[in-house]
């Protein structure tokens, strides 16, 4: 009895996983249509985040006994996301603002997991809630912006030099 109600769990979060996999890039694609569409739109909101977050970081380092060199670490990366966001939407992935973007993520998210992992006083949830705000918002929204460029779409432009060459 016990094995068929653990074999029915584990099939029903298989399927949890899969149709949350599923809704998750649905939601990724409409984002990156909005942001491919509305460009300049989605880098004001994206420069308001970063600055949003410089706040936060302040607000960490004042309010908070959390690792100081972890919360510059974060103000760090951030700097470094500002530096990639003069390019927006066109971003180059070998370009030294990109690399260092990403080098900076990776050692901000490593202090922040440094500092958190071994407390072990806040839930995992909690854990995972605080870096989707403070960590990986920014990087995140880079990385849904990666398919937005200035030449998806023909411009007024191009398509009148077109139809004079034929």
């Amino acid at each position: 009895v016990m094995l068929f109600v653990f074999v029915i769990t584990n099939i029903s979060w298989f399927i949890i996983i899969v149709l949350g996999a599923f809704c998750l890039s649905c939601g990724l694609l409409y984002l990156a249509e909005l942001v491919e569409e509305h460009f300049t739109l989605a880098k004001k909101i994206l420069k308001y985040t970063i600055f949003f977050e410089f706040i936060l970081h302040i607000g960490l380092l004042l309010f908070t006994p959390l690792s100081t060199l972890t919360i510059f670490t974060g103000i760090v990366a951030h700097i470094f996301y500002l530096n990639l966001h003069q390019s927006f939407p066109s971003t180059p992935l070998l370009s030294f603002p990109f690399l260092s973007s990403l080098a900076g993520m990776f050692v901000s998210q490593y202090f922040w997991m440094r500092t958190f992992w071994p407390l072990m006083q806040f839930s995992l949830t909690d854990i995972v809630a605080f870096m989707v705000i403070v960590v990986w918002l920014v990087p995140f929204s880079f990385f849904i912006s990666l398919t937005a460029n200035d030449f998806t779409l023909p411009s007024i432009q191009n398509f009148s030099s077109s139809s004079s060459s034929s």
